[in-house]
């Protein structure tokens, strides 16, 4: 049987994925999977919306109301409300069938580990990011978070935990891309891979295919020789 958490750390950044509730993180900032104009019709950011009260939904409004709305891949905090965090953190993941889903979660990720560093937050809870109602696929996400953690880990300097929590099913889809890392090691980013993408022995689908791949399992996608 999976286990149910994996942890690793990478340069400084402690990693931590689990299955879990999002809201029983114990961090400084918890991130909110957005859309662009920041109103939180659906799904998580509906919840996070919902708990933290109307502080969050005007600070967002204000944002967008100076700045235009967020671009795919870009992240901006605004205020927890009555949540017990220093802050939210917003970004905005791709759909998918927009185009290059995994290059776009990986900005978005980065993204929020940029916020962190600006404001001096060390620790930071995130969902993952498109896998809802957006559609994309736990594998994609996943991979864009091994991509972001091999580019970025080495350059930061505030942020050192990073806690990703997902459902049940996800979590399955996902934990073979990091079971070769365990709880006592310590990795440096050389030591991490290349970076991932389409792989030989992956089953390269078709857009019109996509749309059933969220319950298609990992192993099912992967074909060893």
């Amino acid at each position: 049987m999976m286990s149910n958490v994996i942890k690793f750390k990478i340069q400084d950044l402690s990693v931590e994925i689990r299955v879990g509730d999002i809201f029983s993180a114990a961090s400084d900032v918890i991130v909110n999977p957005a859309n662009g104009g920041l109103s939180h019709g659906g799904g998580l950011a509906a919840a996070i919306s919902h708990a933290a009260g109307p502080a969050l939904d005007e600070d967002g409004k204000n944002y967008v109301a100076k700045h235009g709305p967020l671009a795919t891949g870009e992240a901006v905090p605004t205020t927890a409300g009555n949540l017990h965090y220093k802050a939210v953190i917003h970004t905005v993941g791709p759909m998918m069938g927009s185009g290059d889903e995994m290059q776009k979660l990986q900005q978005a990720i980065t993204s929020c580990m940029e916020v962190c560093e600006q404001h001096g937050w060390q620790s930071m809870a995130m969902p993952g990011i498109s896998t809802g109602i957006f559609g994309v696929p736990a594998m994609y996400f996943g991979k864009a978070l091994k991509n972001a953690l091999k580019l970025h880990a080495a350059q930061l300097s505030v942020l050192s935990h990073l806690k990703i929590y997902l459902g049940d099913e996800h979590y399955q889809d996902i934990a073979p891309l990091f079971a070769m890392y365990t709880q006592d090691q310590s990795l440096a980013v050389d030591n991490m891979g290349d970076l991932d993408d389409i792989e030989a022995g992956e089953v390269i689908l078709s857009d019109e295919d996509i749309s059933g791949l969220e319950n298609v399992s990992l192993d099912d996608l992967l074909k060893d020789d």
